[in-house]
């Protein structure tokens, strides 16, 4: 049976796995939540340079992410009108 520390880890493992983060980035993260338990140098200035690290990479993924949103979603919508535009031109047509 697992305790609350290991169902939290597994769910935080999920999420990170959701957005695409490697083993390595994963491992980093759960010790920034200060999983499986805190370490005993947990608020050095180490650690807040770590966060920080953490904080950047996931606003420029996100930005990553964002911009491709955008490009799937023009391209989506240009697909769409060329559709319209193919099933208005058939029926046109005798």
């Amino acid at each position: 049976m697992y305790g609350a520390g290991e169902l939290r880890a597994l769910k935080l493992i999920l999420r990170f796995k959701a957005i695409g983060l490697s083993l390595t980035e994963m491992r980093r993260y759960l010790r920034l939540y200060g999983l499986p338990s805190p370490p005993a140098d947990s608020e050095s200035a180490d650690t807040v340079v770590e966060g920080e690290q953490a904080l950047a990479a996931l606003e420029r993924r996100r930005q990553c992410i964002d911009a491709m949103l955008m490009e799937l979603r023009l391209i989506h919508d240009d697909l769409g009108l060329r559709l319209s535009a193919r099933v208005g031109t058939a029926a046109d047509m005798p």
